[in-house]
């Protein structure tokens, strides 16, 4: 094709293309323009909904704690002596049973000691029997000596009726009389002895009584040279060894108490509430209530402790304050949780429960979970459902109504909320949906989660 052939088909295509662009212009401003353009109407909002649910059970607050022990007994010598005898149960970390003979102080000190304040008591008792041997004896003698004094008294009395008709002389009579005072003298004799005999017998029984006594604290300072363990437990500490001398109230062994253990652990203020809120076992106003308002009522806990990513569970009880009031750095309450079963463990996973911890013990760090009974209501919905500034969005005659709500505790997603009579109870619509330029009154249509349309307008 030569150049002037080339030049003519370019020509022809610059002439196609422009008539047919001044064929579409004039196709376009050739429309009618007053036909309107059909758009459907913006309808309201379409939102999806969940019912509020009234929450039946128990509202669960998860606290950190330490174990610390339940009892921790520190065992002094309560006798001076040697130690004669130490068990090898009795050293730090050995585990004992209660009646478990740890010590030995030698008792030779003290054998002797009983045996002698045994011998004096049975001569005390000997020396009493001899006494009131002797004032039976006496009162016998009394007895007679007052028959004495009475023939005396009447052989008198004769002797001065004969003695006036002049039968018998007066020196007779004299002489009687002296008897009659001799008979006089020997029973007041008699009735003095038994007197003084008798304040003997006071005095030796009160000697007997004091013996006695001395005899029992020997008794018992010859028991305490056995040392045995009062409970079942471990050793914390031991202080002394077989040997040495010990005084009394020096330091032995310390022993921590396994048989229970307790979680320390602190409340916030807000968490307490709902402690106090459960319900009350006792009326107002009696002594039971006074001594209620300082004490926590007994509430069902859980004890987790997280080993290599497994749980281990021991149920507890929280039982009291540790003290009272709040701590001044913290402001917060601190507790006590009781466990008395701290060998009883469990697991979700059996084979756990079987290769974990077999018991709770001193210093676990662990997580508290306690299960409250509140009296007030409470509703649950999803957390999605809380707007910032605990706001939530209800649905009402087709209206959103914006609510304030004053939410306990989320939890798994799932939030616990007061219920408010009247506006906010079970069975509440509530809005999960995002809905842009929002506010209370606002028409919307509720639709199930598997049919809503997005409509642009919302965006």
């Amino acid at each position: 094709m030569s150049d002037i052939s080339r030049e003519i088909f370019k020509t022809l295509i610059a002439v196609l293309i422009l008539f047919l662009g001044v064929a579409v212009f004039w196709t376009l401003i050739r429309q009618d323009k007053s036909e309107p353009r059909h758009v459907d109407p913006p309808g309201p909002p379409q939102v999806e909904v969940v019912v509020a649910q009234e929450h039946t059970g128990a509202l669960e607050i998860e606290v950190d704690g330490t174990v610390v022990p339940f009892r921790e007994i520190t065992v002094s010598a309560e006798v001076a002596g040697r130690i004669a005898f130490k068990a090898d149960g009795c050293q730090a970390g050995k585990y004992v049973e209660t009646g478990q003979l740890l010590l030995r102080i030698d008792p030779l000190e003290y054998q002797l000691e009983e045996r002698q304040l045994t011998k004096e008591l049975e001569q005390s008792v000997a020396t009493i029997r001899e006494l009131t041997v002797e004032i039976e004896n006496v009162e016998e003698l009394i007895s007679l000596a007052r028959e004495d004094a009475d023939l005396q008294r009447k052989e008198l009395a004769r002797n001065e009726a004969l003695g006036k008709t002049g039968v018998i002389t007066d020196s007779q009579v004299d002489q009687e009389k002296r008897d009659m005072l001799a008979s006089t003298n020997r029973l007041m004799t008699l009735i003095n002895q038994q007197r003084l005999l008798n304040t003997s017998s006071d005095r030796l029984k009160a000697a007997h009584g004091f013996v006695q006594a001395n005899l029992e604290k020997a008794q018992l300072n010859l028991q305490r040279t056995e040392l045995k363990s009062r409970v079942t437990g471990m050793i914390v500490s031991d202080d002394v060894e077989e040997g040495s001398f010990v005084q009394r109230g020096q330091n032995l062994y310390t022993i921590e108490d396994t048989s229970a253990v307790e979680v320390k652990c602190t409340l916030r203020m807000d968490q307490l509430y709902w402690l106090l809120n459960s319900p009350a076992d006792v009326a107002p106003g009696s002594a039971e209530s006074a001594a209620r308002d300082y004490q926590l009522p007994p509430t069902a806990a859980t004890v987790v402790y997280e080993l290599e990513g497994r749980e281990y569970f021991w149920q507890g009880i929280l039982t009291r304050y540790d003290g009272i009031g709040l701590d001044e750095r913290t402001r917060t309450v601190p507790c006590r949780i009781l466990v008395d079963k701290p060998r009883v463990v469990h697991s979700s996973d059996d084979n756990a429960a079987l290769t974990g911890p077999k018991a709770l013990v001193r210093g676990m760090y662990v997580s508290v979970i306690l299960h409250v009974q509140p009296e007030t209501s409470l509703i649950t919905m999803p957390e999605s459902a809380i707007k910032p500034g605990n706001l939530i969005w209800t649905v009402v005659e087709n209206q959103l109504s914006i609510e304030r709500v004053h939410i306990v505790r989320v939890q798994h997603g799932k939030a616990f909320i007061i219920a408010e009579p009247g506006t906010l109870t079970a069975g509440a619509q509530i809005v999960t949906t995002p809905i842009a330029g929002d506010y209370d009154g606002m028409p919307v249509e509720v639709v199930p989660s598997d049919l809503r349309k997005t409509a642009p307008d919302q965006t």
